[in-house]
């Protein structure tokens, strides 16, 4: 009887192990062509992120006119109309949306390289302050290639820089999903 369990729960570990890989492979896939057509990727993800804030434009909206208070409601209607506002100029015009994330983007690597410097030499001579110091040289390194190349950096960094995550997020995944596979293949 404990084995029939046992046996059971193997099999539904590879069954989820299984979508976690394929789950892998179309993330994989999702990111090298974001990486091959950086441009198209970034444009989607303006528009995406266009959508989203316009839907959360107009759930504030509603939401204002259920807060009750003339004041709060009135922030909150204010808040959702410039959020409405922001995700139709992101939808309506992707290339000018691309290039504000794109000097956004820029302006957040800055920081993070300034700050992972800064941190780096706060924890000399400990073993890794150098890996610390070196993400944060390239950190700043990228930071300053995006600002300078601006706004034609638009045209390919977001794209990419995201197409690199969900490559290695889908690498990632398809590790596990494999390695979960094997255990519970052992198990079995």
């Amino acid at each position: 009887m404990v084995d029939e369990a046992l046996q059971e729960l193997a099999g539904e570990v590879k069954k989820g192990a299984g979508w976690v890989t394929l789950l892998g492979v179309l993330t994989l896939m999702g990111g090298m062509f974001a990486i091959s057509s950086p441009l198209i990727a970034g444009l989607m993800i303006g528009i995406m992120a266009g959508t989203m804030m316009l839907i959360g434009g107009l759930l504030q909206m509603v939401h204002a006119f259920q807060a009750g208070a003339f004041g709060k409601g009135l922030l909150r209607l204010l808040s959702g109309l410039l959020s409405l506002v922001c995700g139709g100029v992101l939808i309506a015009q992707p290339a000018v949306g691309l290039a504000v994330l794109t000097l956004v983007l820029a302006i957040y690597f800055l920081l993070d390289g300034l700050t992972k410097i800064t941190a780096s030499f706060q924890l000399k001579p400990e073993r890794g302050w150098g890996w610390v110091l070196f993400s944060g040289a390239v950190t700043l390194a990228l930071a300053i290639m995006i600002w300078r190349q601006w706004p034609m950096s638009g045209r390919w960094a977001i794209g990419t820089l995201v197409g690199i995550n969900l490559f290695f997020d889908g690498m990632a995944m398809i590790a596990t999903g494999s390695t979960v596979r094997q255990m519970a293949k052992a198990a079995q």
